[in-house]
């Protein structure tokens, strides 16, 4: 998914060019032929969904989710905690996004981007947050399901 945030940021390198450029094609390309039936009667195949060819989930919702789940696994890797344990990570994650829930998600809400001041732990999570509507799991549960992915 992080070729779906460059393209949203209006900065896609050149693999995420290629990879638009991928599924698009495949999208052209997925109903070009038919096939006759029996009675010889021209069966239309059915296309490709565009969502599909690009690797993307079917829904905004969905793919919102997946976004603010990426995210989250960013914020995971940069606590100090090792990964190794998973449940410490889980909590450690947690107690970070309840912190920044309560703190600076309220001072923050109203702006279009991060501010340049703010450190990359909570960078990501005012991504996550913008992703998930500006709600995040609530339970360290939520969240180690969400690292197991």
């Amino acid at each position: 998914m992080e070729w779906l945030q460059q393209v949203l940021d209006g900065s896609p390198d050149a693999a995420t060019i290629e990879h638009l450029r991928r599924g698009f094609a495949t999208w052209l390309n997925s109903a070009t032929g038919g096939r006759r039936d029996c009675t010889g009667k021209l069966e239309r195949t059915r296309p490709l969904s565009l969502a599909r060819c690009l690797g993307l989930p079917e829904s905004p919702e969905r793919v919102r989710t997946a976004q603010r789940d990426a995210h989250l696994r960013a914020v995971a890797d940069l606590l100090p905690v090792q990964p190794h344990h998973p449940w410490k990570r889980a909590t450690a994650l947690c107690n970070e996004a309840q912190s920044f829930t309560r703190h600076q998600w309220l001072c923050w809400v109203g702006l279009d981007a991060p501010p340049a001041y703010a450190s990359e732990i909570n960078r990501l999570l005012w991504l996550a947050m913008r992703a998930g509507g500006g709600k995040l799991p609530t339970t360290a549960r939520q969240y180690a399901s969400i690292l197991e992915s």
